[in-house]
């Protein structure tokens, strides 16, 4: 009894860490925030599967105490999500305590789906359809990133208009690098005629902050200029590096942006206008051994990246009203 229990055992854990290492390279085929926070959310289901698998392989076995499956099942998995989440340190992609949160709330709703089975072939409808809705409920508290991802992609600015900050979560639009902080906040007094919600980004330990404003308006071809106002704090200069990039080059294996500008920041309101005509016509670059201009397809535009670099010294940044006209 013993052995079989051994074998079950270690066969749930093989199929466990085979899916579990699956998912760690699946790319799906649209790159966007929702699309990355689904991929996250899909640690819910993933081992949700997994621990549904490991309790029917584990079931059939007779033993003194049944319930001690799910301490081997709870055990098992939790040891080889926190293994996959360090050995993701070593491939570049970090570990991820949200993830490893998400592999319990999934093995959690594992359970509650396989003693709602249970219950329900006893006949004890009650208790059965009770840990359905709590199965349910588990799964939907997995997904509620992206479901906030969805909804505040529908509730942004419309054209011209690309931020604003006034939208519900405006911050899901944006990813943020780096060790330093961001916030909506009010706009500093200082900023006269300013009365509105603003990001507010300052820059950690490595002394720069990424400010990524994702999945744009994606058609640019309408308008001229690019406009956004930063507010430099604590009367100290900045210099911010901006970069426009669009689908087709978004991850260029080149490496290489079609535009990066670098923008000399003052202490105070800086009110900046980037000229649009002529940005699909850039500098040659070399590839493959050739000379070719890079493409920057504003029709189809993915993204617009703020990089502030502040030197040796902290600093503040806000950023508002980034349109087009």
């Amino acid at each position: 009894m013993l052995s079989g229990l051994i074998v079950r055992l270690f066969l749930a854990l093989l199929a466990c860490l085979a899916v579990v290492l699956a998912m760690t390279n699946l790319q799906l085929p649209v790159d966007s925030i929702f699309y990355s926070a689904l991929q996250n959310s899909g640690h819910v289901l993933i081992f949700c599967f997994l621990t549904l698998v490991s309790l029917a392989l584990l079931s059939g076995i007779e033993t003194a105490k049944p319930q001690r499956r799910y301490v081997y099942v709870f055990s098992a998995l939790m040891i080889i999500g926190l293994s996959i989440e360090l050995i993701q340190r070593y491939i570049g992609r970090g570990f991820s305590a949200s993830d490893q949160l998400l592999n319990l709330g999934g093995i959690l709703a594992g359970f509650l789906a396989f003693e709602s089975v249970t219950r329900l072939k006893g006949k004890q409808y009650g208790k059965g359809l009770l840990c359905g809705f709590a199965t349910l409920l588990v799964l939907l508290a997995g997904f509620i990133k992206p479901i906030q991802v969805a909804v505040n992609y529908f509730q942004r600015p419309g054209p011209p208009v690309l931020a604003d900050f006034e939208e519900p979560n405006a911050l899901l639009r944006f990813f943020h690098f780096g060790t330093g902080d961001f916030a909506i906040t009010k706009a500093p007094v200082e900023w006269e005629h300013n009365n509105t919600h603003v990001l507010r980004a300052r820059t950690g330990n490595q002394h720069r902050v990424r400010i990524q404003l994702r999945e744009p308006h994606a058609d640019w071809s309408e308008y001229q200029w690019l406009d956004f106002e930063v507010f430099m704090a604590e009367k100290k200069h900045g210099t911010l590096l901006l970069l426009l990039r669009d689908r087709s080059n978004w991850r260029n294996e080149d490496g290489i942006d079609a535009y990066k500008h670098f923008i000399k920041l003052n202490p105070g309101l800086n009110q900046i206008s980037v000229p649009l005509m002529g940005l699909n016509q850039r500098i040659g670059v070399m590839i493959d051994n050739t000379i070719q201009n890079k493409m920057l397809n504003i029709q189809n535009m993915q993204e617009v990246v703020f990089l502030l670099l502040a030197g040796e010294e902290f600093r503040t940044l806000f950023l508002d009203n980034v349109t087009l006209r």
